[in-house]
């Protein structure tokens, strides 16, 4: 009977053990699985971090891609306004040169629009010629525009009627204005007509 005792604590034992073992085995393998469950998060976390900087870059990419469009689109905006105004001025100097009843309210007009050293040189130009009552009056033109270092440059072709003691023609010709900026305005600086 001893032996039966001891034979069924031993096999009571080592149910008792494999009970146990197997719970602590259970225990472990859930834990395995839980961190296997939280592996799998992080990398998810991982993947979603590395989609969310490239989405970043690509943003940070098209947005300065977009700064430097709208740039390019306001500087091409005020550049046009720019030569809008200019045009303006080119036209305003061809009447001034072109539309007068006599060379004295000429050169008045065109204090405002000639630079005064050019100016100056008229006047002495005008001085030297001999005086007769001139009238002139701009008929049309057509204006070829570039732009230069300190400002622009344009080229007329223009017609005119200039009418002096009693007669009248109709001239065709070139003047060619180069123009500097000078206290907010556009003046000319170097003035050539060419008549053909």
């Amino acid at each position: 009977m001893k032996k039966y005792v001891s034979i069924l604590f031993s096999v009571l034992f080592l149910v008792v053990l494999l009970a146990y073992s197997f719970y602590y085995y259970q225990q472990a393998d859930d834990e395995k699985k839980e961190v296997k469950k939280m592996e799998q998060k992080i990398e998810l976390k991982n993947n979603t971090i590395k989609e969310l900087k490239i989405e970043k870059q690509t943003y940070e990419k098209y947005s300065e891609q977009s700064k430097k469009e709208q740039k390019a689109k306001t500087k091409a905006y005020q550049d046009s306004k720019a030569i809008v105004k200019q045009l303006k001025q080119n036209e305003n100097v061809l009447h001034a040169f072109f539309d007068y009843t006599n060379q004295d309210e000429r050169l008045n007009v065109l204090k405002e629009y000639v630079q005064s050293d050019l100016l100056d040189s008229m006047k002495q130009a005008q001085s030297d010629s001999e005086q007769q009552q001139v009238t002139s009056h701009l008929e049309g033109s057509q204006v070829y525009y570039s732009k230069t270092k300190q400002g622009f440059s344009t080229l007329n072709v223009i017609n005119v009627s200039i009418e002096s003691e009693k007669h009248e023609d109709v001239v065709t010709m070139l003047a060619h204005f180069n123009f500097i900026e000078e206290n907010g305005t556009y003046k000319v600086i170097i003035s050539k007509f060419i008549e053909y």
